[in-house]
């Protein structure tokens, strides 16, 4: 498992680092709010997504599994980076997973965007999704949730740099499958 924190603490600013953890080997993606997280629930919000939330019902960690083809937005946005500001990625994307015709799973889909001109990804429950509050839950990562309180939305600033690491692993993947 890798793990890499990707936004230094601030000490004025009261909202904990984000801390990702990467296992490749499965493919397996965890965005936290925080190096030391407690989680008190989870819940499925959508196929191969898991929302966890501290005993204040704060979203703590969102987990990916299958992380490569969830983000496979900003993986492909990386592909094509500008090559007039070499490191930037330029390419509008966007993809959404589902389980199958045949899975039986009431659980929603996962569309993920990306824009590179705002560098901010999110990753949503359904397409369009009906916000009701919005909550920061680190610094450059704010939770959305619908009237009931389930998460609907996560959205990444920096994403770029958030999830460079990631990037690399799923990119260097690409490039020995090629060789």
């Amino acid at each position: 498992m890798e793990k890499y924190i990707v936004s230094p603490r601030d000490p004025t600013e009261p909202l904990p680092e984000v801390v990702v953890f990467y296992t490749p080997q499965v493919k397996y993606l965890s965005i936290q709010a925080g190096s030391l997280v407690r989680i008190h629930e989870s819940e499925s919000t959508a196929n191969y997504m898991v929302a966890h939330y501290d005993k204040g019902n704060r979203l703590v960690a969102l987990d990916l599994d299958g992380a490569e083809n969830a983000l496979e937005p900003l993986i492909e946005a990386a592909r094509h980076p500008d090559e007039t500001q070499p490191g930037t990625i330029t390419k509008k994307s966007s993809i959404f997973l589902n389980s199958g015709p045949n899975s039986g799973d009431p659980v929603e889909d996962v569309f993920v965007f990306y824009t590179p001109e705002t560098q901010k990804l999110r990753i949503q429950t359904n397409d369009p999704v009906i916000i009701h509050t919005s909550q920061p839950a680190a610094q450059g990562m704010t939770a959305h949730y619908n009237e009931n309180g389930s998460l609907v939305a996560l959205d990444l600033e920096n994403a770029q740099l958030l999830l460079k690491p990631f990037l690399d692993i799923a990119l260097n993947r690409e490039k020995e499958k090629a060789a």
